[in-house]
């Protein structure tokens, strides 16, 4: 294969979000209609009113965005590996997505 073609493996998906903490949980509630949206009670825009988010209730928004992530991604991370059989020490590259760098997300 030329140097400049490589191949990529997905081994396996998952999602870890407000309405499904696995990929087929929050797949059947967005199929059912489940958004999973409602005011927050503590962060308002600038004109005042509730900022209307979607957030995993058992995982503090006080705790600093880097943690939150790590929270976040470690378990669907973990059930990922575990479905596609690979051994972690196997693996030699992992894509993560996260969010952009925007206005109101913390850059450190």
């Amino acid at each position: 294969m030329p140097p400049e073609i490589q191949r990529i493996f997905i081994a396996g998906i998952s999602t870890f979000t407000p309405v499904g903490l696995d990929a087929l949980s929050a797949a059947a509630a967005v199929r059912a209609g489940i958004s999973g949206f409602l005011e927050h009670s503590l962060y308002k825009d600038s004109a005042g009113n509730p900022v209307v988010c979607s957030m995993i209730p058992f995982i503090p928004h006080e705790l600093h965005i880097r943690e939150r992530f790590i929270r976040i991604a470690v378990p669907p991370l973990r059930d990922t590996i575990n479905f596609s059989g690979i051994k972690p020490e196997d693996i030699d590259r992992l894509i993560i997505g996260i969010p952009a760098i925007r206005p109101g997300l913390l850059k450190t």
